[in-house]
């Protein structure tokens, strides 16, 4: 059962990066902790209840990654989203 409080937005990076490489700049430009490191559940914890999720693109699929933010509202993917184009990263948000 889904919590009704959580929202997940996914962000779109077109750099060509791998999850290890996408997990350490998300950490960087939030100034934020991996958690999980060397498993497949690593994440970015980016505050209490926020958490970003790197993606893997599967074969045939044309985004290079996807980051997911898991979080209570909005305001954390798009704060991270402009971490991240601070970093000079090609990202958007997915469907936009």
């Amino acid at each position: 059962m889904s919590n009704p409080s959580v929202t997940v937005i996914s962000l779109v990076v077109q750099n060509p990066l791998t999850k290890l490489e996408a997990l350490e700049l998300i950490a960087r430009a939030s100034g934020c902790a991996i958690v999980g490191a060397g498993t497949a559940s690593a994440a970015v914890q980016l505050g209490p209840e926020a958490r970003a999720h790197v993606e893997v693109p599967k074969f045939g699929e044309d985004v290079q990654l996807a980051i997911d933010v898991t979080a209570p509202d909005e305001r954390w993917a798009l704060t991270l989203l402009e971490q991240l184009r601070g970093l000079g990263l090609d990202v958007s948000v997915l469907g936009s």
